[in-house]
């Protein structure tokens, strides 16, 4: 699976706080093509924020939950 198919993906936490995957978007930089995940993050009483990080950042640091590893491959890749 590519990063781009958690387009729409979501996680719940326990608390009720939710990440949903909006879009993942190519972005040119210093002359580097370089994926971007743009996802929001909500609390059932409070205001979503919306967040961009890179693709890589993004899968160190939340990749877990949507069933990454650290080596950024599926676990249930077929």
């Amino acid at each position: 699976m590519t990063i781009d198919k958690l387009v729409g993906s979501s996680h719940t936490f326990d608390d009720g706080q939710k990440i949903e995957v909006i879009q993942v978007k190519g972005r040119e930089v210093d002359g580097i093509a370089t994926l971007y995940v743009t996802y929001q993050t909500s609390h059932p009483r409070g205001l979503p924020r919306k967040l961009v990080m890179s693709e890589k950042q993004f899968i160190a640091e939340y990749g877990h939950l949507f069933g990454y590893t650290n080596e950024y491959n599926q676990d249930n890749e077929n």
